[in-house]
């Protein structure tokens, strides 16, 4: 998205474009966080069968967290571990369908 391989400066330049909150997944290797929140969740050991919907997981888990806080960037530094769980438990199904 920003032409950045480093995930830092990736994340720094989409803060410098204005937004407030930057999640970027890492896979098996977690999620980190930059903006007016900081943080940085490790992966979780999951037995992977299908990554669809992962990050549909991860998203919605966050989003929740937003709404249920009156979209405070410090809620999403609080609910990313949850998140990322939640992420890697959906890959322990067919298309998080289960």
């Amino acid at each position: 998205m920003t032409g950045h391989r480093d995930l830092e400066r990736g994340a720094s330049a989409l803060v410098g474009a204005g937004a407030r909150t930057v999640v970027i997944t890492r896979g098996a290797h977690g999620a980190i966080l930059r903006g007016e929140a900081r943080a940085d969740v490790s992966g979780v050991p999951t037995r992977v069968v299908s990554t669809i919907g992962a990050g549909d997981v991860l998203t919605g888990t966050l989003l929740a967290a937003l709404a249920g806080a009156e979209f405070s960037p410090a809620a999403v530094a609080e609910a990313l571990p949850a998140a990322v769980e939640a992420g890697a438990r959906a890959c322990e199904h067919w298309a998080a369908l289960e």
